[in-house]
């Protein structure tokens, strides 16, 4: 019977983003699943396709043959493949962008079938002879088998010896072999090193050490670990543990004795060695979040927790706990953290607790590392996935726990096609398994908190800090009064006795300010002229090691010039402040305090943040100076003192989401201080002292906070009220942009009013976007704003029937973090 696959080619066009119908050859159709990677003529071109679906019936006459097959095993399991289609259609972005998307990121893996010998030495030259004229290819198999020392590629194997694969399955059923797949990246080399392994029987390796104990001791407890070990060991290893030298192995490897051996090895992204930790007692308040989420595992039922509790209440402990329980179940766990969070600090409380268990998934591994980790993960090797916002993709076959720590950050929020947020992805896959999803956070999303009093998710807290330790104190700096009292530096009063009240106490502190640089912009004081990047609508940043100005969101970096470009007047100047600035006077300042700075410029090198973070650990530094990267995810009980150096800057980002960034931001950053035995302080610096953001992070109220928030959002029917959706529209050439714009709104108005959609969502713009030109492209959006089934019918429309316009990119974003 003829059998059809159902293709997404890997072609990124609107145009063929659909299935295509191919015919499966006889010699494919007992193996081709969904998920294999398969090479298949499309056109003129020959492309890979990903296999969707196995169909009996085909919609076309004339279908052509899929070509190869790429993997062995299916590179994606079917769960992934019905991922893949749901995100493609949950966020209207391409197929094959979201399958691209669920693909191991950054490396490009193939699957290859090998075989692996489980007869012990003893017995297969009796073995031999059993199937010389019983089974003579299964023979042929076994002996090339024992030549290439117990496992080789069925591919190889069968070149070799011209023997059919029933020969290896005669093998298999026997239980003389057994079948295993490997993952490989061409890109990328598994690695290997060289092991030494007894060349001798199990009997005769016994009789030769009884042989030799007392002529040759050494050589005797070499062998002797070899035969107890049932491991192979590098030469190093072997000696160490024999406690001899290599020379005593390179004497045994001489007289035939041992022989080297190739073994293929994991890169450990995190190879220092980490002191195994346990479960600790938890409090009442964690025993009671750990009793209702440990029944849900126990129910094997879809379930949503919102787990609220204050900064160092203990939050990461309910974390471990209820992984320990899945992982006793017999499940899995994926555990999400901010990738600014995803320092060497977390991943070690994780691998203190769970060991070789727990894989790691961030985007500053090696592509070595990151295609090790993502097989260990796929081949079953560990069964916990930490990691940042597309570890959400961890290809376990038995989730049962998806954690996801600081569940309010916008990094969970993917900013180009498909733009999915992980949190979405988590409940989907979640729901799928039957599994429990568990968010945490000081400072939830307005709209998880909304969905938890709704009852749709499962709230549960953690009011007081662990052993009940105080909240650090807060208080608010005005520093308009500061500016009439004369001070017009960067430290009001009352942080610079603060800091210097801890330097003389030898406690640390940690700074604050959320721009990175020297000065935020070079003015012209005869013109006015700011100096702009020309790639994109921003002002350029100042940078004093190198005396340049830089764009953060092109990368431009032109040196300062000596004349004004506009008026060639003499007069630039730098104003505002930036990261390195606040550096220079806190040295100035503090004559001989020892500082560390991390922002995007010191943190650019692999393994910089914990180089950094590690130091300050030791007790290397006073102060630790930064921008919002360190803010959260740190535990420091020494720190007891965080400064604000100023906290309007989010406030002032055109933006419905900027009050609520700015109470998280400084509620998670004073969580910093006090978390060890002695009181924390912190000082927030700011111009708006009354704003209710700032004034609900000082009293550490989340809940004031959220009651004025929520009331704000329902007087503009802002989300939770409303469903959010923007159009965006880019391109080189300003004019044409502008068109397009305004002929997507036209077009989507038109169908609005033509099925009565009106009364349940409105249309907001065309407008320019707050950041209406980066990387050379100009940047205008739409917002509509209403009932979800409207919005998502109006979206649909225009993925369906889009207007004929010019040749900019119109990309849709669902439920968007940022409007800018």
């Amino acid at each position: 019977m003829r059998k059809y696959a159902e293709v997404i080619v890997d072609l990124p066009s609107r145009a063929v983003d659909r299935p295509f119908h191919y015919f499966v050859p006889p010699q494919l159709q007992d193996y081709l699943q969904p998920g294999h990677r398969v090479i298949v003529p499309f056109g003129s071109q020959t492309l890979v396709g990903y296999v969707i679906r196995i169909v009996d019936e085909s919609p076309v006459d004339e279908v052509k043959p899929i070509l190869r097959l790429l993997d062995e095993e299916p590179l994606l399991t079917r769960e992934m493949v019905e991922l893949a289609l749901w995100l493609a259609d949950h966020t209207y972005s391409r197929l094959v962008d979201a399958l691209r998307c669920v693909l191991p990121a950054g490396i490009h893996v193939k699957s290859e079938k090998y075989v692996i010998l489980k007869v012990a030495q003893d017995p297969i030259d009796r073995l031999l002879q059993e199937l010389e004229t019983r089974a003579p290819q299964q023979r042929a198999v076994l002996q090339y088998l024992v030549e290439a020392r117990g496992e080789a590629l069925v591919d190889s194997i069968l070149e070799a010896t011209g023997c059919g694969p029933g020969s290896i399955a005669g093998l298999v059923d026997k239980g003389y072999a057994t079948l295993r797949y490997r993952w490989t990246d061409p890109a990328v080399r598994v690695k290997r090193v060289q092991v030494y392994r007894l060349n001798l029987s199990r009997e005769e390796t016994k009789s030769w050490i009884e042989a030799n104990r007392s002529r040759a001791p050494k050589q005797a407890e070499v062998m002797a670990c070899l035969l107890a070990g049932g491991e192979r060991f590098t030469q190093s290893t072997l000696a160490t543990k024999a406690k001899t030298t290599p020379g005593t192995v390179r004497a045994l490897e001489e007289k035939g004795l041992v022989r080297r051996d190739w073994k293929e090895i994991y890169r450990d992204p995190f190879p220092s060695q980490i002191r195994r930790s346990f479960a600790l007692p938890p409090n009442p308040d964690q025993a009671r979040a750990l009793q209702q989420i440990t029944q849900a595992l126990d129910d094997a039922r879809y379930g949503v927790f919102l787990l609220r509790g204050v900064t160092g209440s203990g939050k990461t402990e309910v974390y471990l706990q209820a992984i320990a329980k899945a992982l006793e179940l017999g499940k899995q766990a994926i555990v999400l953290v901010p990738e600014i969070s995803l320092t060497p600090q977390t991943v070690r409380r994780f691998k203190a607790r769970f060991g070789e268990r727990v894989a790691i998934l961030h985007s500053a591994l090696s592509p070595g590392e990151r295609f090790d980790e993502w097989r260990r993960i796929r081949s079953g090797d560990a069964d916990i996935a930490v990691g940042a916002r597309s570890a959400v993709f961890a290809p376990f076959v038995n989730l049962g726990l998806v954690v996801i720590d600081e569940e309010h950050e916008q990094s969970y929020k993917q900013e180009e096609m498909p733009r999915y947020h992980a949190r979405d992805v988590a409940l989907w896959r979640a729901g799928k398994h039957e599994a429990v999803v568990l968010l945490g956070s000081a400072t939830p999303a307005i709209e998880s908190t909304c969905l938890a009093e709704t009852g749709i998710y499962r709230s549960v807290l953690l009011p007081e800090r662990i052993e009940n330790r105080p909240l650090p104190q807060v208080n608010i700096v005005d520093m308009r009064d500061e500016l009439r009292r004369g001070n017009r530096t960067i430290l009001s009063q009352q942080l610079r006795e603060a800091i210097g009240i801890r330097l003389r106490r030898r406690e640390q502190i940690i700074i604050l300010l959320n721009r990175r640089g020297y000065a935020t912009c070079v003015l012209c004081r005869e013109c006015g002229h700011v100096l702009q990047c020309t790639n994109c609508r921003v002002t350029l940043t100042y940078h004093e090691p190198d005396q340049s100005v830089r764009c953060h969101y092109c990368g431009l970096e032109l040196p300062v010039p000596k004349l004004c470009p506009e008026c060639r007047s003499h007069y630039l100047r730098r104003f505002g402040v930036g990261t390195q600035r606040v550096e220079e006077v806190l040295r100035h300042e503090y004559h001989g305090v020892r500082l560390l700075r991390m922002d995007m410029d010191t943190t650019r090198w692999k393994g910089a943040h914990g180089a950094i973070l590690g130091r300050f650990g030791k007790g290397e530094a006073d102060i630790l100076l930064g921008t919002q990267m360190i803010a959260k995810g740190l535990d420091f009980p020494n720190v007891t003192l965080v400064g604000v150096i100023t906290a309007d800057t989010a406030l002032n980002i055109p933006d419905f989401r900027s009050g609520e960034r700015t109470f998280q931001l400084l509620t998670q950053v004073s969580g910093r201080a006090g978390r060890g035995d002695k009181a924390g302080e912190v000082i927030i610096q700011t111009y708006t002292p009354d704003h209710y953001s700032i004034q609900a992070a000082a009293r550490q109220d989340y809940m004031a906070f959220y009651r004025e928030e929520l009331a704000f959002r329902r007087e503009l029917n802002y989300p939770p009220y409303s469903f959010l959706a923007r159009i965006l529209i880019s391109g080189p050439v300003e004019e044409q942009v502008i068109d397009t714009a305004h002929l997507v709104t036209d077009h989507l108005r038109a169908y609005a009013h033509a099925n009565q959609l009106e009364e349940k969502s409105s249309i907001l713009g065309p407008s320019p976007t707050p950041l209406s030109k980066v990387r050379k492209r100009y940047r205008w959006h739409i917002l509509l704003k209403g009932e979800e089934a409207s919005v998502r019918q109006t979206l649909a429309y225009l993925i369906a029937a889009p207007p004929g316009a010019h040749d900019c990119s119109v990309s849709i974003d669902v439920a968007p973090c940022s409007l800018l």
